[in-house]
Formats: structure tokens, sequence, C-alpha cells
């Protein structure tokens, strides 16, 4: 098959958001199933208001969508990031530990000089790595080539600011992957495999749980086959995705600081922030006057923290290089997949704050040996 010949035939996509807009708009329909046309409908709104050029009122999706079934969306997530609060105490040793590992191995690196260093290959050469890595990885290649046959992989538009998306689609039980079209890096071809990492955990989550807006396991499996894909051309010696593994490992540490000082804060102030995204600055500002942190190690960064973003990220990079250090217990981990997030169900497959900042480690041990 030719890899990365992306759909650009958006009439699916459209039909997929009709079937989930007339369920909602049936009356003889279940609660469950209209709870999943309106994840549905949710998910994929935005991108249809873009493509169609349209706008949905607030007015009109209130009346649209039963108030019954907005409560009870509101409510799983208000429940899972009360969960969160009852268990901050965890949370920090995870968050801490994975921050302060990976930390020391990055003290050390410039990150002016990371920042003008190019990890660019040659034009068309993404095809070849893709290629490349699928034969190494069949599990992800299979997802991927059902996906594509299905006219399921998307190019990814230019209204759409972020790396990759993934959206999934409860009605049908299926989701829908965007992703570049060309890629000029392996940091760029490295969304394939993370946004497939994302269609083969729904494929796997199929009861929905994977839906939910904020779930500390969302981005674990595709942060797996993401790292898995660097981790590939880094280990034949390929200085470009060498690169691009630095990169990455930046953007983690960012990432995790984020989800630390979020957790260091008060159960009450840590609400606010829930739906609340706030400027890194700002929100050191509360760290230093709680005395959590000192004037010197302000960064002034004026980068957007989102509670839900960075503590799912932060989980996904934490988890993820666990697994990679122990594939034996990858199958333990899904089996987990739509569990309520539990310590003890983890420590049972041996993820525990040292074992996680053991497993950084000895991945970036590899890496920083170089």
């Amino acid at each position: 098959m030719v890899l990365l010949q992306l759909n650009k035939n958006y009439d699916d996509l459209f039909k997929q958001f009709e079937e989930a807009r007339s369920i909602l708009l049936e009356r003889n329909v279940s609660v469950s199933d209209k709870i999943k046309a309106a994840k549905t409908f949710f998910a994929l709104v935005s991108i249809v208001e873009d493509l169609r050029d349209v706008k949905f009122s607030p007015e009109y999706i209130e009346e649209l969508i039963d108030s019954d079934v907005i409560d009870f969306i509101f409510d799983q997530n208000v429940d899972e990031r009360n969960n969160f609060l009852q268990n901050k105490s965890g949370h920090l040793k995870f968050l801490f530990s994975g921050y302060q590992s990976l930390g020391l191995w990055m003290e050390d690196l410039d990150d002016r000089l990371l920042s003008v260093s190019e990890d660019f290959f040659q034009e068309g050469d993404d095809k070849k790595f893709l290629q490349e890595f699928f034969s190494s990885c069949p599990e992800v290649f299979k997802a991927y080539q059902d996906a594509s046959e299905r006219g399921e992989i998307y190019p990814l538009f230019p209204f759409l600011t972020m790396e990759g998306l993934t959206v999934f689609n409860l009605v049908r039980g299926t989701s829908c992957a965007f992703v570049k079209e060309e890629n000029k890096s392996f940091s760029d071809l490295a969304t394939v495999p993370h946004e497939i990492g994302h269609v083969i955990d729904f494929s796997k989550s199929l009861d929905g749980q994977v839906s939910l807006e904020f779930d500390l396991f969302r981005e674990v499996l595709s942060n797996y086959y993401e790292q898995q894909f660097l981790f590939t051309f880094f280990e034949q010696g390929n200085d470009k995705a060498y690169l691009s593994l630095l990169h990455y490992y930046s953007k983690y540490l960012k990432i995790l600081q984020e989800g630390y000082y979020l957790a260091n804060l008060s159960s009450s102030s840590l609400e606010e922030h829930f739906l609340n995204p706030s400027l890194m600055f700002m929100l050191e500002k509360e760290l230093i006057r709680d005395g959590l942190l000192s004037e010197d190690e302000m960064t002034y960064s004026d980068r957007l923290v989102d509670f839900d973003v960075s503590m799912m990220y932060s989980y996904g990079f934490l988890l993820s290089t666990y697994l990679l250090d122990h594939p034996d217990k990858l199958d333990g981990f899904m089996k987990l997949r739509n569990e309520k997030f539990g310590f003890l169900d983890l420590e049972d497959i041996g993820i525990t704050p040292l074992s996680i900042s053991e497993s950084i480690d000895r991945r970036c041990g590899k890496v920083f040996s170089k």
C-alpha cells in the first residue's frame, strides 16, 4: 500500500456527524445511546464547523442534547478530577519522581542549542522511514492499514494547530486520525505512530471510557508507540532521530514541570485550575506565595498551562516509559485501561514512583551516553 496517501474526501466524516446528530434528535432512544451520540457530536463538531464554515450556537446545542445527557458527561469528568484531588499526594510522588529524574538528565542540555539544531531529513524520506518502522512493529502497521482502507486517516488541515489529532466515534465504534501529509523530520513523522496508538487504544476500549475528557490513561499507548518509533531509528545510529528524541524529552520535561507544579497547589487552588488554564509564570507566583517555590526558580514563561493536558500527557510519558522498559507488562496495563485510575492497580504490575524513575534512568542512559 502507498503510505501517507490520506483521505481528502470528508463526506464520510460529515455522515458520521449527521448520524450522531440524528440520534440526538430522536425521541425513542436509550440514554446510553444518546450519551455515545453526544460524545461523538462534541468530538466532531469543531472539525465540521471549520470544514463547512458553519457555527452551531450554544443555544442550538443546548436544545439538541438532553440536559440529563449533558449532566452525565459533566459529572463523569467531575468525578475523575475529584478522584485526582482525593489522591493528590500520590500523584505528587509520581510527578516529582518523573520530573526530577528526567530533569537530572536534561540539566546539561542547552535548550538554545537544541532550538537551532536541525533534525530535518530529505524530502520523501518520511514514507521510507515509516515503512521501515511498520516492518518492525506489525501491530501498528495493521492498525494503520485497516484505518486507511476504511478511509479514516485524513490530512491535518491548516486550521488545526496541533501536531496530530484522533477523534473517537462511539456510535460506530471507530476513530478518525488526522496526520500531516508531508513530514520533514522524525518529530513530525512520530505523530503518525502516536495517532495510530490512539486508534489501537480505542479499538481495545470500546466501552467509551476512553472518550472521557479527563483520562489519565489516554496518552499512554500513543506515547508508547511514539517513543518506540524514535528509539527504533536512534538505535540504528540516526543522528536526526537522536535530535528528535532530545526534542521529545525537552517537551516532556516542561509538561512534567507543569504537572508537578499543579499537584503542589492546595486542593482549593487546584480546583480553580481544573477548567481555567493559566500562564506558567502566574502558576509559579502562586507557588512562591505559598512558600513552595523560590523566586530564583521562576521561568517567567508565558506558555498556557491546562490541567487536563498537563496531567494526561505527564502520565502518558511516565507510564509509556515504564512499559517500554518492561514490555511484558503492556498486556497487564491494557487490562486496567477501562478501570478507574488506582495506584494499587498500577503497583500490581510493578508501576511505582521508584520503578518509573528507574525506567527513565535506563532509557535516558542509552540516549545521553551517545
